[in-house]
């Protein structure tokens, strides 16, 4: 197979297709140089994430309810999974956001009512602290026991209704680990 503007050994082909290595002594060199053309501009075919939705746009008022939820759950500056006081901290969704609004919608709620009530969010460390326990949570690589959920968190799960509480059944029953 040829490729434009590029020059090929066949010693080197047969090499390859027996699974041996190119000489990284002589790489490959481009006969001809790279540029765009302006007689054809560059344009996306495809979406960058295909099957990843837009984030809708959020109002002023529902970007406030953001920004004062991650302080007001931000603010013990404790990790809330392991106890660790070394920060920095991020606010973590108890419920799946993507559920919250799911159950807002259907509810009929303004857009954010469950989303940003501090109520359900609690306060772990962030990727770039010790303890690394939101992504952690996240990734389900060391999900938060149910007993490290505070009574205000169980009474959420309940708020949200059957759907708060199949999410409940992510945080596994174990004993208090402080």
């Amino acid at each position: 197979m040829k490729r434009a503007g590029l020059r090929r050994d066949p010693a080197k082909r047969l090499q390859r297709r027996r699974g041996l290595r190119a000489n990284p002594d002589r790489p490959l060199r481009r006969t001809t140089e790279l540029r765009a053309s302006p007689d054809k501009p560059l344009t996306r075919t495809a979406a960058l994430r295909p099957g990843r939705r837009r984030k809708r746009e959020r109002t002023d008022a529902e970007r406030a309810a953001m920004l004062s939820w991650v302080t007001i759950v931000t603010a013990p500056g404790v990790c809330a999974a392991c106890g660790s006081t070394e920060g920095p901290f991020e606010g973590a969704h108890l419920v799946r956001q993507q559920v919250l609004e799911r159950v807002e919608a259907a509810r009929g709620l303004e857009p954010g009512t469950l989303l940003w009530d501090p109520d359900g969010g609690l306060c772990l460390g962030s990727p770039y602290s010790p303890c690394r326990c939101h992504p952690r949570h996240d990734l389900a690589f060391k999900r938060i026991p149910r007993a490290r959920l505070p009574e205000r968190a169980l009474r959420y799960f309940e708020r949200v209704g059957p759907e708060g509480l199949r999410e409940l059944e992510l945080y596994p029953e174990g004993p208090r680990t402080r």
